[in-house]
């Protein structure tokens, strides 16, 4: 059986338990790096493209969708 940890999450305040496996551990390591990494591309094409550009949306997307996974993890954590 996967190894579970338990996470403390804080928001506004309030403290939520979430008990994640190994698996939803590394895998978060490894989203947070690419979604740094997204965010900066986002960041880098915003002051040279501008909001307007193609560029821009598709590289906030890709933060964007990076970041609904972190979130959907959170979401599962213990359902397991």
């Amino acid at each position: 059986m996967p190894e579970r940890k338990e996470v403390e999450r804080r928001s506004r305040g309030a403290v939520a338990h979430n008990v994640l496996t190994f698996e939803q551990t590394a895998e978060l390591r490894t989203l947070y790096d690419a979604y740094l990494k997204a965010t900066y591309n986002a960041l880098e094409v915003l002051k040279s493209e501008g909001m307007g550009s193609p560029l821009f949306f598709e590289a906030d997307l890709e933060a964007g969708k990076i970041n609904s996974r972190i979130k959907e993890i959170f979401g599962n954590a213990g359902r397991h």
